[in-house]
């Protein structure tokens, strides 16, 4: 659902919405779960290399023999549970004059009715009916619907999604009139109003190859153009059991769930998933440009990650952690410059991993080169930066929650689950690592880094060769 809801969250964590339902939960089953073959998750090939290791998850995910994967991790002293839906597909198969399909079928099936949830839900409904949240959001090769709830109401959500892969979502014009009224709304802030949101998709454009550097949340005047009848074929072709990974996660167990999960999906058809949409960018995109909504310089360094299968990857990551921490603890952004989003979202290693950005409002009055200089002044500090063991093991533990925890952490991640909303980010990057394809080792990887080769990769990654600076610029007085 909206991006606008979840881009300011910054650092703390996305601004968690609402999915949701009312149904029984999965009964106890006699019966033990029938081991599958581990999943083949599909690669994201901007972001995988050759010589990756297998997922991290690779022996513990379940998959039917329609394809349908499962992933179930229990948490200790958990009290609800997550549930994520991961659709392999995202704006990489828009079409080149439908940027933003994608976008338009996640509300779409959001509140699309079935036969077991007539009429569907609108968001209001979402937030009245699941108060722990839930969501929808779309990138370039997956969309995520997600609840977090009590097991009866995830056990609902489960029947309504197994509905929609079944082909029985029921798609209306009126409801794709309202909802496109919606997704325009959100096009429009984050594209033409939302600094943040202006210089983050500028910057995809001018770094990023392929479709992660699409506007994939949509284009005005492509949105106003789709039909109910291509909404209903991508449903069709993507939202189908061999496209879909399910991580469900908190007060969850393999040997009582499973068979419930396995008897809603196990049997589900299977249609041909399309291949992704050619893409380059056709119009032109300036890097400063006057922006007739801002009241200052809005300016951003943007700076290409390394792929999370090299060599460097384990390093840079733990730099970027470190990275986040310091622009929490010294630029403290505060009214206005909030709207710059200058802190990177720590989410954003999985949700967007191929680039980094550096954001910062400046002052009222100050000029676009002062403001650059600001800017590029505190990064090259932090590039210069020495990594003591503290501020390393402060990083390493920062990142423990995404990946597989050590045996040792278990408690720590039980402590962290207390917090219902908390399941978002351990949801979300058990799915997402998932189909980044995060090679198994890398909790290790990240265990046997040295501070050195943390201190080189901000030396390495944060060069000023690398770096490409973006900014809007206020109006001229009289102009």
């Amino acid at each position: 659902m909206p991006d606008s809801d979840l881009l300011p969250a910054l650092f703390l964590g996305m601004v968690v919405g609402i999915v949701g339902g009312l149904g029984a939960c999965p009964q106890e089953a006699p019966t033990r779960p029938v081991a599958s073959k581990p999943a083949t998750a599909k690669a994201d090939t901007s972001t995988a290399t050759s010589t990756v290791a297998p997922s991290a998850w690779s022996d513990s995910i379940q998959r039917f023999d329609n394809g349908f994967e499962m992933l179930i991790e229990p948490v200790q002293g958990s009290k609800v549970m997550g549930l994520f839906f991961f659709v392999k597909s995202g704006w990489d198969l828009d079409p080149l004059k439908r940027t933003g399909l994608a976008h338009c079928v996640e509300h779409m099936v959001m509140t699309a009715g079935t036969p077991g949830r007539k009429g569907g839900w609108r968001y209001r409904d979402w937030v009245q009916k699941r108060k722990h949240g839930a969501n929808a959001m779309t990138r370039d090769r997956w969309t995520l619907y997600f609840s977090i709830g009590t097991r009866e109401e995830c056990s609902s959500d489960a029947r309504w999604f197994a509905e929609i892969l079944d082909g029985k979502g029921v798609f209306t014009d009126a409801q794709l009139a309202r909802e496109r009224q919606r997704v325009q709304s959100e096009v429009t802030n984050m594209t033409q109003y939302r600094p943040g949101g202006i210089l983050q998709w500028r910057a995809r454009r001018l770094m990023l190859p392929g479709p992660p550097g699409r506007t994939g949340i949509g284009l005005a005047g492509d949105v106003d153009k789709i039909q109910l009848s291509e909404i209903q074929a991508r449903v069709a072709s993507t939202h189908h059991a061999g496209n879909v990974l399910c991580v469900a996660v908190g007060r969850v167990h393999a040997k009582r769930d499973l068979p419930f999960y396995k008897e809603l999906f196990g049997s589900l058809p299977v249609r041909v998933t399309p291949k992704e949409v050619a893409w380059k960018p056709t119009e032109q995109v300036d890097a400063e440009t006057v922006h007739p909504n801002v009241g200052a310089v809005f300016a951003s360094l943007a700076f290409v990650a390394p792929k999370s299968g090299s060599k460097d990857y384990p390093a840079w990551l733990l730099a970027f952690s470190w990275l986040v921490q310091r622009a929490m603890v010294e630029r403290k952004a505060r009214g206005k410059q909030i709207e710059g989003m200058f802190f990177p979202a720590q989410y954003a290693f999985l949700e967007s991993p191929e680039i980094l950005m550096l954001n910062l409002r400046g002052l009222d009055g100050q000029s676009e080169s002062e403001v650059r200089k600001d800017l590029q002044e505190w990064v090259e500090k932090k590039r210069k930066a020495r990594m003591g063991w503290a501020l390393l093991r402060s990083s390493q533990t920062s990142l423990r929650f995404f990946f597989p925890p050590h045996p040792l952490q278990r408690q720590d991640l039980a402590a962290f689950a207390s917090f219902p909303r908390n399941l978002y980010r351990l949801g979300l990057s058990r799915g997402v690592s998932i189909l980044r394809n995060i090679p198994g080792d890398m909790p290790r990887r990240l265990r046997e880094v040295s501070a050195q080769s943390v201190s080189l990769a901000l030396q390495k990654w944060l060069a000023p060769d690398r770096a490409r600076f973006f900014a809007l610029l206020p109006k001229k007085p009289g102009k």
